[in-house]
């Protein structure tokens, strides 16, 4: 099956913001390099938001006696993913074109994955301790989801689409994921100030 992306918006749990201004004078004269940006956009007959019940999770503060068994889950929260918004432009008809379902795929900011740790994440580069979420990943060979922890790139089903069904009906969807830190070794954890970025997009497929 084709996979259509409907992002409205990405939803991320580190919110940045960028403001470019221009300025025009007559009989300037440019000194040094220009600046550059990239502008990007996806249009879809389909669309959703998405959102997340919590913008900034935090975890707690810990020793690193708190880590006292190796992959183990510490100072877990949870926090749900929720579609709304749901609406169809290019549709008389207003409802999806066949079978398949609503994902939110997990995109974890560049660089911050531990060496070896696929489900681990940190911004420390010290790599003893590390941001896992779990979830219900959904394997499209298998048609089906398990709960576990999250690598990059992994979907996350939010809802069944049947065939004729009224995008609206997509509204109110959701899943519970949880957000907890792992130390790679027992009682090794150094001191340090862990912030991972995660962002969700949106696709229908």
């Amino acid at each position: 099956m084709s996979k259509v992306i409907i992002v409205k918006y990405w939803y991320s749990l580190s919110i940045l913001t960028a403001i470019v201004t221009m300025g025009v004078w007559n009989n300037a004269i440019a000194i040094g390099k220009p600046a550059h940006i990239d502008v990007y956009a996806e249009i879809s007959e389909t669309t959703c938001d998405i959102s997340v019940s919590n913008e900034s999770i935090v975890l707690g503060t810990f020793s690193k006696n708190d880590f006292a068994k190796s992959k183990t889950d510490v100072g877990t929260k949870s926090f749900d993913l929720r579609a709304s918004n749901c609406t169809e432009s290019g549709s008389s008809q207003g409802t999806v074109p066949g079978d398949g379902g609503v994902y939110a795929e997990v995109l974890f900011s560049p660089g911050m994955g531990i060496p070896g740790e696929p489900t681990l994440w940190s911004n420390t580069g010290i790599n003893d301790v590390g941001v896992v979420l779990k979830g219900r990943v959904y394997d499209f060979a298998a048609n089906t989801s398990t709960m576990t922890e999250i690598k990059n790139n992994d979907y996350i089903q939010l809802a069944n689409v049947s065939k004729g069904d009224v995008i609206s009906s997509i509204d109110g969807k959701q899943t519970t994921l949880t957000a907890s830190l792992q130390a790679i070794n027992a009682n090794t954890a150094s001191a340090q100030h862990i912030k991972v970025p995660v962002d969700f997009m949106m696709i229908y497929q």
